[in-house]
């Protein structure tokens, strides 16, 4: 009925689309009875795929059964041929012209009409001899049908089958008796094309008697611009010999590598310009740095950004500025002196008291570093406060040696009045000395004889967890080539304290240019 509907004379009465005859032709190769072949059209419209062994033994099946129709023809079963291809008997009273009418067929098979004597004799046969004469008749147009309808499958094959002739099919080859794979004398292995340029692997394709098709291009991160990204079939694979493998070809990475473009030797307005020029959206920080000047580029992320995607490019705001100016505390109350520290980023240091009689108590005497010197933020300054004029012989002490001598005037005896001075703490000191010298020049150098440097030196003691100053000798000028003596044979210190130091100052900025430790003894 295919091939009938497809040689219809009128056109409307064939099959419409192609899709509608590879329809019927896949229904009528693989199974008449099966419904689920019927207008199965996102098959035929889909995208091509390898038939299955069963699809092929059942095409196979078929061809063997037109076969033997076919040679039942040829022996002159037309009833069996006709049922077997589903041709629809004509009628008795359709007549040869009326069968030409409805069906095309070659004109060879159409009864010469031009020969009058011939239908004379046809009109005189007997039924039996018409019925002969229509049989062979049919047989000849279904002998026609049957070169036309082969015709016809065998394109359908072709369409079918066609689009993968010259692709790699991997076939199943036998194994050895170790379980070694057998290829036959068409076969071949399919060879490892991984990290092989284009033209490397086409070379091993071709001495593995295979061909290479490039299916696409990608972009890879991990393989180089030209080398094999994947390949189908894989490697190892057992294919037919002269078939093609498809191979994916790399294009290089999407990456751009910032560092050619030398971003870190321009200026921030052209690391943009040059940044944007190559496709990129530029975002821009701001920090400090020690080695880079204010304007250039310290870094930029990512250093390997995929084109356009953003890059951050961190220009130097120069050096930080981590010193101040030390700010003058002098003659100042220590609260307020303190809090100036404070204000300037700086820190109160170590604080010492002593006596002044130019400076009023509680004020501050002096400071280190001194006012207007550079100092690192955050860093100490160091601050000695007065206690006013050091004290002299108070009332009370020559009262309390008056009244010890009326007591000794009293009892009249020299004896006793020598035991009661001696007996009271208060005859007891504690008493250190020191015999040595400063020389300038150990601190300035040789060079330095004509410079002069005000000192003064004074005695520091730690009395009850605070540090107290003494003077023990005032300010004075010297130069570079002076040697200055530090004699003094009898230096009082604070009642109970073992232990001090003799300093030797620079008046003006009160450091300590050298620091003698001295021992102090309980005297009467």
């Amino acid at each position: 009925s295919i091939i009938l509907k497809c040689t219809q004379k009128k056109p409307e009465r064939r099959y419409q689309t192609m899709e509608d005859l590879l329809v019927d032709l896949r229904k009528a190769l693989i199974d008449p009875n099966d419904p689920s072949l019927l207008g199965n059209t996102t098959t035929i419209n889909g995208d091509t795929r390898r038939m299955s062994e069963e699809e092929m033994g059942e095409i196979n099946a078929r061809h063997a059964q037109n076969q033997h129709t076919l040679e039942n023809v040829m022996d002159g079963d037309v009833d069996e041929a006709r049922d077997a291809f589903e041709v629809p008997d004509f009628p008795e009273e359709t007549s040869q012209d009326e069968s030409k009418d409805s069906f095309f067929v070659p004109e060879l098979f159409e009864s010469s009409s031009s020969d009058a004597s011939d239908f004379g004799k046809k009109e005189e046969k007997n039924e039996d001899e018409e019925r002969e004469e229509r049989r062979g008749i049919r047989s000849e147009q279904l002998m026609a049908a049957l070169g036309v309808g082969g015709a016809v499958v065998a394109i359908v094959l072709l369409l079918i089958l066609g689009r993968n002739i010259g692709k790699a099919k991997t076939v199943v080859s036998p194994t050895g008796p170790n379980g070694e794979t057998t290829l036959a004398s068409n076969q071949t292995k399919v060879p490892d094309l991984d990290g092989k340029t284009q033209d490397e692997a086409e070379k091993i394709l071709q001495e593995a008697t295979l061909s290479m098709k490039v299916t696409g291009n990608a972009y890879s991160d991990s393989v180089p611009k030209g080398q094999v990204i994947s390949q189908d079939p894989k490697s190892d694979e057992v294919v037919s010999k002269h078939s093609s493998v498809g191979v994916v070809i790399s294009n290089g990475s999407q990456k751009v590598d910032l560092t050619s473009l030398g971003i870190t030797s321009m200026n921030a307005k052209d690391a943009k310009t040059a940044l944007k020029s190559e496709g990129f959206s530029v975002n821009t920080e701001e920090e400090y740095s020690d080695s880079i000047e204010e304007g250039g580029i310290i870094r930029f992320v990512p250093e390997q950004p995929e084109k356009g995607s953003e890059v951050t490019i961190v220009i130097s705001k120069g050096k930080k500025n981590t010193m101040t100016v030390v700010p003058n505390i002098v003659n100042q109350p220590e609260a307020a002196g303190t809090n100036l520290l404070i204000s300037s980023n700086l820190k109160p240091g170590n604080r010492a008291v002593q006596y002044s009689d130019t400076v009023k108590a509680g004020d501050i005497i002096s400071q280190s570093p001194e006012p207007g010197a550079q100092a690192t933020l955050g860093s100490k300054v160091d601050y000695v406060i007065s206690q006013g004029p050091a004290p002299t012989e108070s009332s009370t002490e020559s009262a309390t040696k008056a009244t010890k001598a009326t007591k000794a005037e009293d009892k009249k005896d020299v004896n006793a009045t020598a035991s009661a001075e001696l007996s009271p703490e208060s005859n007891y000191q504690y008493v250190g000395s020191i015999d040595t010298t400063f020389e300038l020049k150990d601190l300035i150098g040789p060079g330095g004889s004509s410079s002069k440097v005000k000192v003064m030196i004074r005695l520091r003691q730690d009395v009850n967890g605070q540090t107290v100053y003494r003077t023990l000798m005032e300010p004075r000028n010297i130069t570079g080539d002076t040697i200055l003596p530090v004699r003094f044979k009898s230096i009082v210190g604070a009642d109970g304290v073992e232990e001090g130091n003799v300093e030797v100052v620079d008046a003006d900025t009160q450091n300590v240019l050298k620091s003698y430790d001295v021992q102090f003894f309980k005297v009467q």
